[in-house]
């Protein structure tokens, strides 16, 4: 080989050798650049103290990162990426099963730093992160992902777009949620009849809907937010025990990932209305001497309550008048015959008198819907009494809504008790003594014989009929009474039976009649707290309890 052809071949070998490390080379980056392009290649992320971060590079040839994490606990991911000037990212999120659950587009920007693209209540599992390029530039193109965790089980957990998904809440507790324009769905138990507040976190830049579904996914009430930064009452309305929905989605406005939190407020009330009573077929029952609680909560809501009259009785109607609102009540026979019809007036928000009629024998119906003024969520009481009856809302301690109205409007109507007439309160607070107690407890047992003795202390004809029927008592009437005492007297004035104060509070266990101090712990004579005080409310209230399952005295 000559000289000439020796440095042709040196020279041709040289260049497929440099090819070959370039090869190799582009090759290497390229492969390295694929290696988490699909989900089994997935690179894993770790949090350290809630938090990670990765580098990445997106090229013509690779224009697809996956990342995976796993969480251990649910609850809230907020998944940021740094803007570019010549690209926007899209950063996807999957649940374990590759579905999709968010997709997000950076901005453009030249200040390169981070911005938070969205953020996702999540359960315990593993999920994935898939970033790629969607606009502008999309060859060489460098971008940082970060991750910040927060534990809590009271964000939402997505996917929750449907019944079959909700999200199992408790009542009482405060959730968190973003919103979209596809439906979150939450699922909550009622335990009794009662009354249900939906408080919702309103937004400057969004209109939410939210919608209240029975179990079977009725829609029972939807209403709309506000452009507003303030904390509402959304749903206000009366329930019976059940399993419930609550559906909530961004309607105007802005509509991605929209922060939100809410609450499903309850508390048992036998007393609130309860929905859907829009119709006669559907009216709540109301007692004479009862007082209702029901809320008028859009200019189309009709709220219907059924009266049986057991004789010819004259009557006053009272109800709620509002500063800001006037309601028309119609007061019907089962034939629809409108015997009456009222038109209330602008008011202080306190109960009031608007009828006084004589109704016969029969079944009759009061109907509720709004007249004039504001129609959303308007609060109101209705109450219908005998004329000549006590009239419980005319005590100064007289709380509408509270636990013992009701026990007190019976006992009241069943001369059970009565309020301090000096005072003209109820106490409903304060310990009840030996001598109110037997009073209370003889008068219902014997309404012919028990009367206040005319003269010497009022309550001494109680304490001959305590010696005369076996009652046990401890001689000292004016002395708050034990927990203990009072399920005693209770128990042999109820069975006729002498028990002992262990007996008698597991009789109370039995029927249902209390709880305990603390309902979480055992039914137990410890959980009864025998020797703390109770109050005149926590004594008629048990009395009215055994009233209500129909256990009556039985001592002769």
């Amino acid at each position: 080989m000559g000289g000439w052809e020796l440095k042709k071949w040196v020279f041709s070998l040289l260049i497929i050798v440099c090819l070959s490390l370039l090869s190799n080379e582009y090759q290497a980056k390229a492969a390295a650049n694929t290696a988490n392009d699909s989900f089994s290649a997935a690179t894993s992320i770790k949090f350290e103290n809630g938090t990670a971060r990765v580098n990445g590079e997106l090229t013509r040839l690779s224009n697809t990162d996956i990342y995976k994490f796993t969480l251990s606990n649910a609850g809230k991911v907020d998944i940021s990426i740094n803007r570019n000037v010549n690209t926007q990212y899209r950063v996807t999120l999957y649940n374990s099963a590759q579905r999709e659950l968010e997709r997000y587009e950076s901005a453009l920007s030249n200040d390169n730093e981070m911005k938070l693209l969205f953020s996702q209540g999540l359960d315990a599992g593993t999920y994935y992160v898939k970033v790629e390029p969607y606009k502008g530039v999309t060859d060489q193109v460098s971008y940082t992902l970060g991750l910040k965790y927060t534990q809590s089980n009271y964000y939402e957990k997505e996917l929750n777009n449907d019944r079959n998904t909700a999200n199992s809440i408790s009542i009482n507790k405060k959730y968190y949620g973003f919103a979209d324009t596809s439906n979150d769905y939450y699922a909550f138990t009622i335990p009794s009849n009662g009354e249900v507040k939906i408080d919702l976190s309103q937004s400057s830049t969004t209109i939410f809907e939210v919608s209240l579904l029975s179990g079977a996914g009725i829609e029972l009430e939807t209403y709309d937010s506000s452009f507003s930064s303030n904390t509402n009452t959304i749903i206000h309305t009366g329930l019976p025990p059940g399993n419930y929905y609550l559906r909530i989605k961004s309607k105007e406005g802005d509509l991605a990932n929209i922060p939100y939190e809410f609450i499903v407020n309850f508390k048992a009330n036998n007393l609130f209305e309860i929905e859907n009573n829009g119709s006669t077929s559907f009216a709540n029952e109301i007692s004479p001497g009862q007082i209702k609680q029901g809320v008028i909560s859009s200019s189309a809501d009709v709220d219907y309550y059924r009266l049986q009259v057991e004789k010819n009785t004259n009557f006053d109607l009272y109800i709620t008048e509002p500063k800001n609102a006037t309601f028309k009540v119609e007061i019907s026979d089962k034939l629809f015959n409108v015997d009456e019809e009222i038109y209330t007036e602008y008011g202080n928000g306190s109960l009031s008198k608007i009828s006084n009629i004589t109704l016969p024998q029969g079944i009759y119906f009061i109907k509720i819907q709004p007249s004039q003024g504001v129609s959303r969520n308007v609060q109101y009481n209705l109450r219908i009494a005998d004329t000549f009856s006590t009239d419980i809302t005319f005590y100064k301690d007289f709380r509408p809504g509270e636990y013992w109205v009701e026990s007190f409007t019976w006992g009241i109507n069943n001369n059970i008790l009565t309020g301090d007439k000096q005072s003209n309160r109820l106490n409903p607070n304060k310990n009840i003594t030996e001598a109110q107690m037997l009073a209370m407890v003889l008068r219902y047992a014997f309404p012919n014989e028990a009367k206040d003795s005319t003269s010497g202390q009022w309550y001494n004809n109680y304490y001959e009929m305590a010696s005369n029927k076996k009652i046990e008592v401890t001689n000292k009437p004016n002395s708050p009474l034990r927990r203990g005492d009072v399920a005693k007297i209770l128990a042999k004035v109820y069975t006729g039976k002498n028990m002992t104060e262990q007996e008698s509070v597991q009789w109370l266990y039995t029927h249902d009649i209390t709880t305990g101090i603390n309902p979480s712990k055992p039914k137990n004579y410890n959980n009864f707290n025998p020797d703390g005080k109770i109050t005149r409310a926590q004594a008629i209230t048990f009395m009215y309890r055994l009233s209500q399952k129909g256990i009556n005295p039985q001592l002769k």
